[in-house]
């Protein structure tokens, strides 16, 4: 089931979903097929969402996240970050 569906950059003719199989999806909009599985999430992707610019991607999990860099067009995405428990960060 997908739980998140944002609109993207305005410069990004894509969208991202979040589900509840662990994974976040980058759909093109104009080839209408997915271009990207951002996988390896540990529990189900409560939100996913571009940044203003459409340059990196927060995927969002139970107490976690990620933020991904990349363009769709130039370079393929790379997870850059990984949160821990928010009880490390208190």
């Amino acid at each position: 089931m997908v739980s998140s569906l944002p609109h993207s950059a305005p410069t990004v003719p894509a969208f991202v979903t979040a589900s509840d199989d662990k994974t976040a999806r980058i759909w093109d909009i104009h080839l209408r097929k997915e271009v990207a599985n951002l996988n390896g999430h540990t529990g189900k992707v409560h939100s996913a969402n571009f940044s203003p610019d459409g340059l990196r991607i927060v995927t969002c999990v139970e107490r976690s996240y990620r933020a991904y860099l990349g363009h769709l067009k130039t370079q393929p995405l790379q997870k850059t970050q990984k949160a821990a428990s928010s009880k490390d960060t208190r």
